[in-house]
């Protein structure tokens, strides 16, 4: 018997607007919030009903005005790839990438204002 996958949902699309989510047939869901210019606008939609289990494949928030990641900014959603390039961001606060520990990936913080490293947060 061949073992079907089947693509996780997405979040509506009105739900998480401006962001756009996204799924292939091979399961992988990406969330992009790519040009947002408040974090809250990310958040509303990292916590949209809708979505399949953690994790999911892709987060994306480049080329936009965010400054700083909240520690509850991502919540309990967890990605194996997260892409923050291209910001603002001068702070990532501890523990925001928690739920993240045992599925991340990739995280590319290029192109930010950072003061602080994350070693601390992603080393265990």
């Amino acid at each position: 018997m061949t073992d079907v996958k089947v693509s996780p949902p997405c979040a509506a699309a009105a739900a998480i607007f401006p962001c756009r989510c996204s799924n292939t047939s091979a399961g992988v869901v990406t969330l992009s919030c790519d040009g947002v210019t408040e974090a809250s606008v990310a958040t509303r939609a990292l916590q949209a009903e809708g979505y399949g289990a953690n994790p999911l494949g892709a987060f994306h928030l480049r080329y936009g005005t965010v400054a700083a990641v909240a520690a509850d900014f991502f919540g309990e959603r967890s990605f194996e790839e997260v892409l923050l390039h291209h910001n603002r961001l001068d702070a990532v606060e501890a523990l925001s990438l928690e739920a993240m520990k045992d599925d991340l990936v990739t995280l590319n913080l290029n192109n930010n204002r950072l003061t602080q490293l994350l070693l601390t947060q992603l080393v265990y």
